[in-house]
């Protein structure tokens, strides 16, 4: 049964229940009270939809009221969001341009700087370095080539979004690859050359142990160029070495704290206890170790 046919139903037992309250006879008071009875029942709906209305009414009013009040605050939050979004774009801006602008005057610098100069700039380790890659043999510079070119995929690695698990995965496969050349009879006449490998190993480790927040940016990609930088220079070393030529570009700056007086005693011949990972410091003693090992006698 659907609602119109109870409805019919309810309807058809009030009037029963009327006809037999009133009686047949009065069919003037019969139809008064059916009228009667429909307007109390209109009276009440209307009554109830009214009372609807003036709940929903005030419940907006009291939202556009609370907006109204909260209005200036939404305004100065707002204001406030855009300036530090607007501060942070203009500070992201500064940064990355000035970055630009110093790798653009330093490949000026590289590409424009005379040969002679390159030359004149040469320490007594650069020397080594040469004297060694021209007495190095063919295995030597195969070994060298490879770890230069770990190295170099490194770098390209570093060109993309990289996490710092992952590079500390990375940075764990290329210090493997370094310590097995290095402590090598390759490595071992080549002790200038492994120095050099373990200075760019180092500068990649200064950049794995700090924390990488927005402030620390520019450090780490300074010394991320700086190991990019000196590998290029080795591997041009090298490729110069075979070719015959002079070097491309002038010697990298010198690395800081690193190109130091060996602290290690004259008797240790063994290499020092690292961790896994090494720190920055067990690194520079191993560094200190292998400064020391080429300067005793047979090297």
């Amino acid at each position: 049964m659907n609602r119109k046919d109870k409805l019919l139903q309810v309807t058809a037992r009030v009037n029963f229940w009327l006809k037999k309250v009133i009686g047949k006879e009065n069919v003037i008071l019969y139809h008064f009270a059916q009228f009667a009875l429909v307007a109390i029942i209109v009276v009440l709906l209307v009554s109830v939809a009214v009372w609807i209305a003036a709940l929903l009414f005030q419940a907006i009013s009291i939202v556009v009221a609370a907006l109204v009040v909260a209005l200036p605050y939404l305004l100065t939050i707002a204001v406030i969001a855009g300036v530090v979004a607007l501060l942070i774009y203009v500070y992201r801006f500064g940064k990355s341009k000035r970055r630009r602008k110093v790798e653009g005057q330093s490949e000026v610098v590289g590409q424009n700087a005379p040969h002679k100069q390159a030359e004149a700039h040469l320490t007594d380790v650069d020397v080594g370095i040469r004297q060694s890659l021209l007495a190095a043999d063919q295995q030597t510079r195969k070994s060298l080539e490879s770890v230069l070119a770990s190295l170099q995929r490194f770098d390209h690695r570093l060109e993309l979004l990289i996490t710092p698990t992952h590079y500390a995965d990375v940075f764990g496969d290329n210090w493997v690859i370094v310590r097995e050349f290095v402590e090598s009879s390759q490595g071992r006449s080549v002790p200038e050359v492994s120095a050099k490998l373990l200075e760019i190993i180092i500068l990649y480790k200064r950049a794995q142990e700090v924390r990488w927040v927005p402030i620390n940016d520019e450090r780490v990609h300074a010394w991320w160029k700086e190991a990019s930088r000196r590998r290029k220079w080795l591997s041009d070393e090298v490729e110069a070495t075979v070719s015959g030529s002079g070097p491309n570009e002038p010697k990298a700056a010198p690395l800081p704290d690193i190109g130091v007086a060996s602290s290690l005693p004259e008797t240790q011949n063994t290499a020092p206890n690292l961790s896994a990972p090494p720190t920055v410091d067990e690194l520079v003693r191993y560094y200190e170790w292998v400064g020391h090992r080429s300067q005793e006698p047979g090297h």
